[in-house]
């Protein structure tokens, strides 16, 4: 059973935001370009290998994605974590083409392809650091010595994969995406136990999905843009020509001289990825280039944002949960 979904990092929203905002002349666009790719591919090859843990049984596991848990004033982040009655494993997701090359003398990883070497930080490192974290996080909920696993899951089917010496510990612990179903039911069989109940389990689970905090990043301070350079305005839907123009409660594009009427919350929603988590009815009404103050009132309305304070001081709040965030 998904008891937590996998959803499109912010990062990434965050990023197609500032594409949609910035002059298409704009000097960081190949930098916002390039970053937006190389995220874009690990949450493909996240979503890859969600393919697979889809077809497994309900009944056996809880499969969390995307935690990100407050640690020792740090946080650690675990791709997918599976609960069962026997053991916890964790899974930590690449998604790199070419051929990996597993050195166990540094502890490095190192990617060929197109006859050029490229270092990574070693991935069953990374995971075991990541075990150790997780086992400390749960241990006022688990008192008793339990297993905790980890597996490394290569995404990409054609990724060649290559050990030092065959090293067992390297053989054992990483995998294609094809293969993952395996290696759990290996786990399976060799762990005879149940240590775990299913009301045991609820409460590890519960604990976690709440302690989870989201990851936001303040783009325009990574690429040292200012707010002023932001586009405001309403885009069309169909050509996604900058500004729409507001007529008969709908917004018409002078371009292609279509009308929509919701519109605006694509561009609501980019205020609170780019600029601020709070919002009031003058800064919406200068973002969607409006003059009613009744209309923009309306559309906030609409909405269902939390807010605070009441009538002109009335202040709405960012849907990406600002208690569960931080920057």
């Amino acid at each position: 059973m998904i008891t937590k979904p996998r959803q499109v990092p912010l990062r990434i929203r965050s990023l197609e935001a500032l594409l949609r905002r910035i002059p298409s002349t704009h000097s960081k666009r190949p930098d916002i370009k390039s970053d937006l790719a190389k995220w874009t591919a690990g949450y493909k090859g996240e979503r890859d290998v969600d393919y697979y843990l889809d077809h497994m049984p309900e009944e056996k596991y809880m499969i969390l994605h995307d935690l990100r848990l407050p640690f020792d004033k740090y946080f650690f982040q675990i791709d997918t974590l599976l609960l069962s009655s026997k053991f916890l494993l964790i899974l930590e997701i690449k998604n790199i083409a070419g051929t990996l090359y597993f050195e166990t003398k540094t502890n490095q990883l190192i990617r060929s392809v197109n006859q050029q070497e490229e270092g990574f930080r070693d991935p069953l490192s990374q995971a075991r650091r990541l075990r150790s974290s997780l086992k400390s996080f749960i241990a006022d909920y688990v008192t008793h010595d339990f297993p905790m696993e980890y597996l490394i899951v290569i995404s990409n089917s054609s990724t060649i994969l290559k050990f030092q010496n065959n090293h067992p510990e390297l053989v054992k612990r990483v995998c294609h995406a094809s293969s993952l179903i395996d290696r759990i039911n290996k786990l399976e069989d060799s762990y005879k136990t149940n240590l775990f109940t299913k009301e045991q389990l609820k409460e590890i689970n519960n604990f976690l999905i709440s302690s989870c905090r989201l990851q936001s990043t303040n783009v325009l301070e990574l690429y040292k843009i200012h707010p002023s350079e932001i586009l405001t305005g309403v885009h069309c839907p169909a050509c996604r020509h900058l500004p729409s123009i507001r007529k008969k409660a709908k917004w018409h594009c002078p371009n292609c001289n279509k009308s929509f009427k919701d519109s605006y919350e694509e561009t609501i929603t980019d205020y609170f990825l780019l600029l601020q988590s709070s919002l009031t009815n003058r800064q919406l009404r200068h973002f969607l280039q409006l003059s009613s103050r009744s209309t923009a009132l309306d559309i906030l309305n609409s909405l269902n944002l939390s807010y605070t304070g009441t009538n002109k001081g009335r202040v709405y709040h960012s849907p990406f949960s600002p208690s569960h965030s931080d920057q």
